[in-house]
């Protein structure tokens, strides 16, 4: 490995070191226990993969590739920290934008079904493109919807979101491109990491303190009886032209 590499990562633990620090003296490892999950699994799997890489080189592989399939997966656990923010429990705007959610991804999990596993290509990096598509779609859509219902997202779930769509968005971009040619692999050594520690470095200034989404009038709809109509309205806006756009 070269002399760059090793730098990427010494300074990808220390940030991940100085988050973890931030986040338990912040008690936000408490506050959002979904996204905590994920961080907490990318910080063992970092240190676990460096002691392979120091005294156990046997070990890295079949270290490496369950690892990156399992933190992967938790990607999931992000989004959904970020949806259950964003939405008030039992508002109308949770609701809609969960079926929206479960729909997209229904119809995402039987395209990539029916598309398969492409020729010659790992299994797990296979899934790993597929969940970065799925998790960056629900992403989208959750701050779409937030943005559309002027409900305005507190630093720490921006952040959490910003930074992990930062780092999927580019891991798909790598995708494609060594689809495209092989020579790519070179560049993706390098782009990968750095992309990483965007978004650790994207998640550190986020989340430095505790900063929840601001309060709006949408967790009123229970208490005010009076704002229930203007919401439900505006979600049953979304709801029709949805309908009118997919109607064949």
């Amino acid at each position: 490995m070269t002399l760059l590499g090793y730098g990427l990562i010494w300074f990808g633990l220390a940030v991940e070191a100085l988050l973890l620090w931030r986040m338990i003296y912040s008690r936000l490892i408490i506050r959002y226990p979904f996204f905590s999950a994920y961080f907490l699994a990318i910080v063992i799997r970092s240190f676990a993969l460096l002691v392979c890489l120091k005294w156990l080189p046997h070990l890295y592989l079949s270290t490496y590739w369950p690892s990156s399939l399992a933190c992967s997966l938790l990607w999931f656990a992000v989004a959904w920290e970020v949806f259950h923010s964003t939405f008030p429990r039992g508002s109308s705007a949770r609701r809609f934008a969960a079926a929206t959610i479960a729909i997209l991804l229904f119809f995402l999990a039987g395209f990539f079904f029916y598309a398969g596993n492409p020729h010659g290509v790992s299994g797990i990096y296979d899934i790993t493109r597929k969940v970065s598509l799925a998790v960056d779609f629900w992403l989208v859509l959750v701050i779409a919807f937030a943005r559309y219902g002027r409900l305005p997202l507190g630093r720490n779930i921006w952040g959490m979101a910003a930074g992990l769509m930062v780092y999927m968005s580019t891991e798909l971009i790598n995708f494609a491109a060594v689809e495209l040619s092989r020579n790519f692999m070179i560049v993706w050594e390098y782009v990968k990491p750095i992309s990483f520690i965007a978004m650790l470095l994207i998640w550190l200034y986020a989340l430095w303190n505790y900063a929840p989404n601001p309060s709006s009038a949408l967790p009123r709809e229970a208490g005010c009886p009076e704002d229930a109509p203007l919401w439900r309205n505006r979600w049953n806006d979304v709801e029709a032209v949805i309908r009118r756009a997919v109607r064949p």
